[in-house]
């Protein structure tokens, strides 16, 4: 399949090799085109194309339906200890930037607001007893919103043409300056002003309702998260609220992941709001983090050989330093050389303890 609204020249030199150029513009392909070998013969360009299937929307289909891929419990990245040995939280190796540049374009963000204070909102991943006070889990200690967000919006001013969605869920505040466990703490509702306002004055924008959400195509979505100085977020009450989040307890392997985006899609295309489709395998005790190549491999060639994902809107993956730019590439994101570099060195610790080098 050619671009639609493609600018390739070529000119002979030594050797009787060929430069080429390409413009393309804004949209989603239904095929990856690689330029594998060209040669010249008189005036006429001969191209080796290899073509794979991949998920392709137009800008007038629903947010609801477009493609992203997603990180799991994005912000985990930020807790110290191992990959795999006692890993009770960790999820990814790469920190929030460092996903945007493995090809993230969804971030599944929780968080809890401490000491009453909008102005120190953490991120967290724990669990809640039933007498309303924190379990086990992890609260970030130098990781805010106020700190992190920053260099998301200065990623996405550099990559303007890229619509990124932080996913906002399991949303708690406690008048206590430290969330420890066993410490009080309450639901609070993401949609929240004061919660949204402290996303939006950092430059993200948001859309808080969910019928809007579902009536959004991906142009219009595109529009409202057109921050000022660049770039494009947007704030969305996640998991739970405007989300479906499609979570499943009882999948723990990788034939258990085929199976589970198989019948997850299946209900998805008889009509959905936003939706995710959690391909990983769910955590027992510690987190699975040494099947994510595996899965994600699997998930890399459904996109090119298959329909089994067409339709998808939020996939999520843990660990998207393996495979990540491919899957986001296969999704429509569109994940630069330099961004490619700058994943590697994010995955470096991935890389060595787990073996998840190919990008």
């Amino acid at each position: 399949l050619v671009p639609s609204s493609p600018f390739v020249s070529a000119a002979a030199n030594r050797g009787g090799m060929a430069s080429v150029q390409h413009r393309f513009f804004p949209c989603r392909w239904a095929a990856l085109i690689a330029f594998s070998a060209w040669t010249v013969h008189g005036s006429r360009l001969h191209l080796k194309l290899e073509t794979n299937q991949l998920i392709s929307v137009s800008g007038d289909t629903l947010l609801r339906k477009s493609p992203f891929l997603m990180t799991h419990d994005s912000a985990t990245a930020y807790t110290g200890g191992h990959l795999t040995a006692m890993n009770f939280v960790k999820t990814a190796s790469a920190n929030l930037v460092g996903q945007l540049e493995c090809g993230a374009r969804a971030f599944d963000l929780r968080v809890i607001v401490l000491g009453n204070n909008f102005d120190d909102i953490r991120f967290h991943h724990f669990n809640t007893k039933s007498n309303g006070k924190r379990g086990l889990g992890w609260v970030s200690r130098d990781q805010s919103v106020a700190s992190i967000i920053p260099g998301m919006v200065s990623w996405s001013r550099k990559h303007p043409d890229e619509l990124i969605l932080l996913s906002v869920s399991h949303c708690y505040i406690t008048s206590a300056k430290q969330a420890k466990y066993n410490t009080p703490i309450r639901d609070l509702d993401c949609r929240d002003s004061r919660l949204v306002d402290a996303f939006t004055k950092l430059g993200v924008r948001a859309e808080t309702s969910c019928n809007k959400l579902n009536s959004l195509t991906l142009d219009q979505a595109r529009q409202a998260a057109e921050m000022p100085g660049g770039g494009k977020m947007l704030f969305i009450p996640g998991d739970g609220i405007c989300v479906q989040s499609n979570w499943d307890d009882s999948v723990h392997s990788a034939a258990a992941v085929d199976a589970y985006v198989d019948r997850t899609m299946q209900a998805a295309r008889a009509g959905s709001p936003m939706f995710q489709v959690q391909a990983f395998s769910q955590q027992k005790l510690f987190v699975p983090l040494e099947k994510s190549k595996e899965i994600n491999l699997n998930i890399l060639r459904w996109l090119k050989t298959s329909d089994k994902l067409t339709g998808v809107n939020l996939l999520e993956v843990n660990l998207v330093c393996a495979y990540g730019p491919s899957i986001a590439s296969a999704l429509g994101a569109v994940v630069t050389p330099a961004d490619r570099d700058m994943c590697r060195a994010s995955c470096a610790e991935a890389c060595k303890v787990l073996g998840t080098c190919s990008l």
